[in-house]
């Protein structure tokens, strides 16, 4: 196109228009939520007062616990660890010899309590799996203990209360979701796609308050509940529940 003899007022349009069109299309493009494994360690009960829970870390820094028992943070809580952790963390991974490593260092004593540590690649599949009751090579009782530390050091946010793990009435895999009004049920669809996330009902005439079902063969409960009230435009999110007759 030549610009040399056209009027100005022409050419700005021909810009703005061109802006906004790439605004639009960018806008509608889909910005996928995946949420990918790195590690995992999980605490099993014994007879006695041991603590029991989970922490599962992924590469995009998220860290999800589930306290269960014995632990002053009981319940689901996620927290988002800073550049330092993540790079000390690292560091300390990649210093593993994960293919050297048995997959069991157990004993024959019932009451020792089970550590399980678990290693993702980076597509987010389980790589290792090591189980222990009795003393795990140097480097991995470092790296469950830097892990455990985690749990004082860093700042928790509670998403699911203790009594709710259990709670026959919650529907884990169907969410409640109250979205402001830059969102649809339909971009909501696209970004979690790969969860197979689908719109069931729209709950409230006056609000923008939909149930969503997801497939947890392709994601865990609480990682789902969690990335998704992290997105921008999204109030709240609470997982569905049973109504059970009265009776």
């Amino acid at each position: 196109m030549n610009y040399r003899n056209t009027p100005l007022f022409v050419l700005l349009f021909t810009v703005v228009f061109l802006i906004s069109c790439r605004t639009q299309k960018e806008a509608t493009e889909s910005k996928m939520v995946e949420l990918k494994h790195w590690m995992t360690l999980e605490k099993f009960p014994c007879f006695g007062h041991c603590q029991v829970f989970k922490i599962s870390l992924y590469k995009n820094g998220l860290a999800i616990l589930e306290g269960r028992e014995y632990l002053e943070k009981t319940g689901v809580f996620f927290t988002e660890l800073k550049s330092d952790k993540m790079l000390k963390l690292k560091r300390m991974s990649e210093d593993l010899n994960l293919s050297g490593y048995q997959n069991e260092y157990m004993v024959n004593i019932a009451d020792l309590p089970i550590t399980q540590l678990q290693f993702f690649d980076n597509h987010g599949a389980k790589i290792k799996d090591v189980k222990a009751n009795s003393n795990l090579p140097d480097g991995l009782h470092n790296m469950s203990k830097t892990i455990s530390d985690l749990i004082q050091s860093e700042k928790w946010t509670q998403v699911q209360k203790k009594p709710d793990l259990v709670n026959p009435e919650i529907i884990s895999n169907e969410l409640i979701v109250d979205m402001d009004s830059s969102l649809t049920k339909e971009m909501i669809e696209t970004d979690f796609k790969m969860y197979d996330v689908k719109a069931l009902q729209k709950i409230s005439a006056y609000m923008n308050l939909w149930t969503f079902r997801f497939n947890e063969e392709k994601i865990g409960r609480y990682e789902m509940l969690i990335i998704m009230r992290k997105k921008n435009g999204i109030r709240s999110v609470n997982f569905n529940r049973k109504i059970l007759p009265r009776e």
